[in-house]
C-alpha cells in the first residue's frame, strides 16, 4: 500500500526531474490530481476529544449526529 505522501514525492521527483507539468506527471504515474493537492483539515483538540468520549461513555445508545448536535451545543 502507498500512502499519499509517497504519491505526492513521487509527483514533485517526476515534476523536477523531468520538468513536466503536474498534470502530465499525474497521468503518466495514474494517480489523481486531488489526492496529490488535498491537505487535511483536521484540527487536534484534546478538550473536544476528552469531552466527546465522556458523553459517548455517559450516552450509550445515542449515535454520532446525537452526539455531533450535543458538542455543537457544548460550544465545540
Amino acid at each position: 500500500m502507498v500512502t499519499t505522501e509517497q504519491r505526492r514525492t513521487v509527483v514533485a521527483r517526476v515534476r523536477t526531474t523531468g520538468e513536466v507539468s503536474e498534470r502530465r506527471a499525474c497521468r503518466f504515474l495514474g494517480i489523481h490530481r486531488a489526492a496529490v493537492r488535498y491537505r487535511h483539515l483536521r484540527v487536534d483538540d484534546p478538550a473536544l476529544r476528552l469531552a466527546l468520549t465522556t458523553w459517548a461513555a455517559k450516552k450509550r445508545p445515542w449515535g454520532v449526529p446525537r452526539l455531533t448536535n450535543k458538542m455543537r451545543r457544548l460550544g465545540f
